[in-house]
C-alpha cells in the first residue's frame, strides 16, 4: 500500500500543490456520489480511485484469477486510503451484503465489454439528431436511455496514447431493436453491454436502467420468434413495441406525462412514426425529450410529417391557402386525413378532441384514431414497409 496511488482522488493535504486534469472533489462528496440506503456507500470512483483496467477476454482462466485479484486488491487499498488518510475510520466493508469470505461481491462489476456487429449500429449521431440520419432508427425503439455519454478512459494503461475525447452533450434517446441482433446468427439475442453500439455510445447504453429494459425487450422478441417459428430478425417490430407499451414500458423517452396517463402510449406511438416529432434537449447532467402536447400543432409541421410518412404533400391546398405557421384546426386535419385514407374518417375522431385549433397532443390523438399510422410495419432500420 502507498497513499500516493490515491493521493489526488479528492481534495486532501496529500494532493496540495499537485496539478491534475481533474477537479478535486471534497472527500465527503466523493462518497456521497455512491450513497445507498442504510448508511452504506457504493465505491465507484474514476479519479485515481478504484477503477481498474484489465482485458480478461484474452486471458486463460488462471491469468484471469490473478488479474481480478489485483483489481480486488486495488479496491481494498482504496478503502484503506479512505480510512487512514481521509480519517473516515468508521467506514469498512459491509458484513451483511455478500456471504463471501472476504466480504467482497461474488463477481466483479464490468463497466464495458466487447460488442457485437449487429443488424444496425447505433451511433452518437442517432442520439444527437435522430431525424437527420440515413436510417430512421427512431421508429424502431424498444428501450430508452437518458444518461450522459460517460467514459473512464483515463485508467487505460495500454501501449498507445489515448486521444483526448470530447464527449458531446446529448438528449435522451430511443434504443433501436436491431442492436440486440447479431448479423451472422438468427437464433441469438445479445443484450446488456454487448449490444451493437459504438464505443462512445456505450458510455450511456451501459447503464443499469437501459440494460434492464433490454432484457425485457429481448424476452418479448424471443417469445415472438418462438410463436411464429421465425428468426429473431423477422419478428414484427411494431408487435414487439405494442407488447412493450401494453406492459407500460417506455420505448420513447417522453417526459410530458406520467406513466399512468393513457395518452402517453398515444404520444409514443405517434413519435415512433415520426409524423409529429418530439424534441430532445440537454440540461446539464440531465438529458431530456419532450413532445409538448399542449403546444399548438402547426400546419407546416403536420404536412411535413405526413409527406415523409405517406408521400403526401397536397394538404387539400392548405399549404397555399394559409401560412405553414398557422395552427391546424380539427376540421382541416380531418379533411387531410380523409384524403390520405381515401374515405371519410371523421366518424373515427375521438370525442375528447374539440372543434377548433389543435394542440400537438390533440393532433396526435386524432391521427392515432383516424389513420393509425403506427400499424404500418417498419424494417429493423426504420424503413416503412
Amino acid at each position: 500500500y502507498s497513499p500516493c496511488e490515491f493521493a489526488c482522488s479528492c481534495d486532501n493535504p496529500l494532493c496540495d500543490g499537485v496539478e491534475t486534469q481533474f477537479k478535486k472533489w471534497e472527500p465527503h462528496w466523493m462518497l456521497a456520489y455512491g450513497k445507498l440506503p442504510n448508511k452504506k456507500y457504493m465505491i465507484n470512483w474514476p479519479i485515481y480511485g478504484n477503477d481498474f483496467y484489465v482485458n480478461i477476454i484474452e486471458m486463460t482462466p488462471e491469468e484471469r484469477e490473478v488479474a481480478l485479484q489485483a483489481a480486488k486488491d486495488r479496491s481494498i487499498r482504496f478503502l484503506y486510503f479512505i480510512q487512514h488518510e481521509l480519517g473516515m475510520v468508521n467506514l469498512g466493508l459491509a458484513d451483511d451484503e455478500y456471504p463471501t469470505e472476504d466480504l467482497m461481491p461474488f463477481i466483479p462489476y464490468h463497466r464495458e465489454s466487447r460488442r457485437i456487429k449487429g443488424e444496425v449500429l447505433f451511433t452518437s449521431n442517432h442520439i444527437a439528431a435522430p431525424y437527420d440520419q440515413e436510417d430512421a432508427l427512431y421508429r424502431t425503439g424498444i428501450a430508452v436511455g437518458d444518461y450522459p455519454i460517460d467514459h473512464h478512459h483515463n485508467v487505460y494503461t495500454g501501449p498507445l496514447q489515448m486521444p483526448e475525447i470530447e464527449f458531446e452533450q446529448v438528449p435522451s434517446y430511443s434504443l433501436p431493436i436491431g442492436v440486440m441482433m447479431p448479423k451472422e446468427y438468427q437464433d441469438v439475442l445479445v443484450i446488456e453491454k454487448s449490444i451493437s453500439v459504438t464505443n462512445i455510445v456505450n458510455g450511456t447504453t451501459r447503464l443499469q436502467p437501459v440494460v434492464l429494459q433490454l432484457g425485457q425487450a429481448a424476452g418479448v422478441v424471443a417469445a415472438q420468434a418462438v410463436r411464429k417459428s421465425c428468426p429473431v430478425q423477422e419478428v414484427s417490430v411494431r408487435e414487439v413495441q405494442s407488447e412493450l407499451l401494453e406492459a407500460d414500458a417506455y420505448v420513447v423517452p417522453l417526459l410530458d406525462l406520467p406513466p399512468s396517463d393513457p395518452q402517453l402510449a398515444v404520444l409514443q406511438r405517434i413519435s415512433l412514426t415520426g409524423i409529429i416529432r418530439y424534441f430532445g434537449k440537454n440540461e446539464g447532467w440531465a438529458n431530456q425529450s419532450w413532445f409538448y402536447p399542449e403546444s399548438e400543432m402547426l400546419l407546416g409541421d403536420l404536412l411535413s410529417g405526413l409527406n415523409d410518412f405517406y408521400g403526401y404533400a397536397s394538404g387539400c391546398g392548405y399549404e397555399y391557402a394559409v401560412s405553414p405557421s398557422a395552427v391546424v384546426t380539427k376540421a382541416q386535419a380531418l379533411e387531410i386525413f380523409s384524403e390520405i385514407a381515401g374515405k371519410d374518417v371523421s366518424s373515427l375522431a375521438p370525442q375528447e378532441v374539440p372543434d377548433g385549433p389543435l394542440t400537438r397532443g390533440q393532433a396526435a390523438l386524432l391521427l392515432d384514431s383516424c389513420l393509425n399510422p403506427f400499424a404500418r410495419e417498419v424494417s429493423l432500420k426504420g424503413e416503412l414497409l
